[in-house]
């Protein structure tokens, strides 16, 4: 009777466990992954164009994707973290680099890692991405883009950090706090897991920023008043040839 395979221990795996790494990988580069429970088996897959994908059924009991292996979105993150992925999405080559540096090595062929890389990135993806998107990781830290514009804005582009549990919270909250002021949301990034106490940093980049435009702002105020006395000045002195010429016409025409 063949020995029941361990679940991945993700404890281990957070703490910087190399051989827990070492068997996630493994597993996730597998055609057919036996997934964190290591209990998936090749009858759990079909074959599809785009390579073995887990069977509706096993999808649908589980609540995982089909490419993710049997791994749950935040699962897929989790490891996605280990191998050192930041912001938004699974970066390749940071999948790359990770097998090398903290995998395998450079004991694997060129041709080799590229197949790794690929199958791990494409069974990373979506999961990293939708654990985001959908609030699994919790408070996070989350970049947003703003731009004011319209007839009376200052027309400038802002970018602040806000703390949120989706991609789509994130926008409301920047809309509601600083809509009002900085304009509109034009995008969003995840930044990382965190608390309010990690966007100070950026925040106050973004509030010296408004500083230099004011600056900029009054620097313009006062060549546009030099300008307008200058053309007072020279309105003045039309005005003055003028009544200048006036009068001597009229002089000229009086007797005495």
């Amino acid at each position: 009777m063949a020995r029941r395979r361990k679940p991945i221990n993700f404890d281990l795996l957070t703490s910087g466990d190399k051989d827990e790494l070492v068997r996630v990988i493994d597993d996730l580069r597998k055609k057919r992954p036996c997934g964190p429970q290591q209990d998936l088996h090749a009858e759990d897959y079909e074959d599809c164009w785009e390579g073995a994908r887990l069977s509706e059924a096993i999808q649908g009991s589980r609540k995982v994707r089909r490419e993710g292996g049997g791994y749950s979105n935040y699962q897929l993150y989790t490891i996605a973290k280990v191998l050192g992925c930041e912001g938004s999405y699974v970066n390749e080559w940071t999948i790359r680099n990770a097998l090398r540096d903290k995998v395998y090595g450079y004991g694997l062929s060129a041709a080799g890692t590229t197949r790794r890389t690929n199958r791990i990135t494409e069974r990373l993806r979506g999961g990293y991405r939708d654990a985001i998107r959908n609030g699994d990781v919790g408070d996070s830290v989350f970049g947003v883009y703003m731009r004011s514009t319209g007839e009376g804005r200052s027309k400038q582009d802002y970018q602040v950090q806000v703390v949120a549990r989706s991609d789509q919270e994130a926008e409301t909250i920047a809309a509601t706090l600083f809509g009002y002021a900085l304009g509109a949301v034009c995008s969003t990034d995840f930044v990382k897991e965190g608390t309010a106490s990690d966007t100070m940093m950026q925040n106050e980049k973004a509030r010296k920023k408004t500083v230099s435009y004011i600056e900029g702002k009054r620097n313009q105020i006062a060549k546009l008043q030099a300008e307008i006395t200058d053309l007072e000045a020279a309105g003045e002195a039309i005005s003055m040839y003028s009544i200048s010429a006036f009068t001597v016409g009229e002089d000229a025409g009086v007797d005495i």
